[in-house]
């Protein structure tokens, strides 16, 4: 399964404390998240000379990682809940205590996808609809999601069009 989490509301560390403190943040979250994963879950291939990541920052506050050698949905459930309960526990940057909520989407192979791109895509679609449904919540991917996202895409396009004739 492929884990796709976005720190929900993290703009406003930065905008209020600054990017310094939300620098120290966003490595003390990658510090938890490698200590939450297991040890087969890896993001890339381990080489001779480096140990293994388990994890890859996306960028801005979005985190991706594998969720490997799976037996059922159910471990990846459970590594998915280890991961927000590790991630929604007060950090202590400087001298403030800091709390921030984590919303996480995952994919599982082969059912949502066979490569990498599909997988990332379909846990990122979880991952806006686990937020869209509050902080600290984790959805799977269902194609449903797909199914509403074509359609609202859709239905945005013919009311742009039909704003441009008048109708």
């Amino acid at each position: 399964a492929v884990a796709y989490l976005d720190l929900d509301d993290f703009k406003k560390v930065n905008d209020s404390f600054g990017h310094s403190i939300g620098d120290q943040l966003l490595c003390a979250v990658a510090e938890r998240l490698k200590h939450s994963v297991r040890e087969s879950d890896l993001i890339v291939q381990e080489t001779a000379d480096s140990p293994p990541p388990k994890l890859s920052r996306l960028g801005g506050d979005e985190f991706t990682f594998l969720i490997a050698r799976l037996h059922d949905e159910g471990e990846a459930k459970r590594v998915a809940r280890r991961v927000l309960d590790a991630l929604t526990r007060p950090y202590l940057i400087g001298k403030r205590e800091f709390s921030i909520t984590p919303s996480l989407g995952v994919a599982v192979f082969p059912n949502d996808g066979t490569t990498v791109g599909e997988l990332l895509k379909k846990a990122d679609m979880a991952m806006y609809q686990a937020k869209g449904a509050g902080s600290n919540t984790i959805r799977f991917f269902d194609p449903q999601m797909q199914i509403a996202l074509e359609a609202r895409s859709a239905l945005e396009a013919d009311l742009r069009l039909a704003l441009e004739r008048k109708e």
